[in-house]
């Protein structure tokens, strides 16, 4: 029997909160604010949200219709499966995040 998604979100965000440099909550759905992504989290101060599916699921067309307008924000969002996914995409965020320093180091430092 595949995962339910309530569990699969308490599992993420138990994992993002041991991680340093994170913090991460459940957003409350309710009939208001319908859409939004499941969890809200900072991740070395960068806005990161992600939308908990069970496998063979999708968003629907009002939570991507949402997802839209955070990314059109500047906010990464993503769709994810599994505690494995968040890791996947943590590890490669801090990758992204430690190369933009390096090159804004390097720019600065060329002045």
């Amino acid at each position: 029997m595949p995962a339910r998604e309530s569990g699969v979100s308490r599992r993420i965000i138990d994992w993002l909160n041991k991680q340093p440099n994170i913090h991460a909550v459940k957003m409350e759905g309710n009939y208001r604010r319908g859409g939004q992504p499941d969890i809200f989290s900072s991740v070395e101060g960068y806005a990161v949200l992600f939308e908990v599916k069970a496998i063979g699921k999708v968003m629907t067309t009002r939570q991507q219709a949402e997802a839209m307008k955070w990314r059109r924000a500047k906010t990464f969002v993503f769709t994810v499966y599994s505690v494995r996914d968040v890791q996947i995409i943590i590890l490669s965020l801090r990758r992204l995040f430690k190369f933009k320093d390096e090159v804004t180091t390097s720019l600065t430092n060329a002045r």
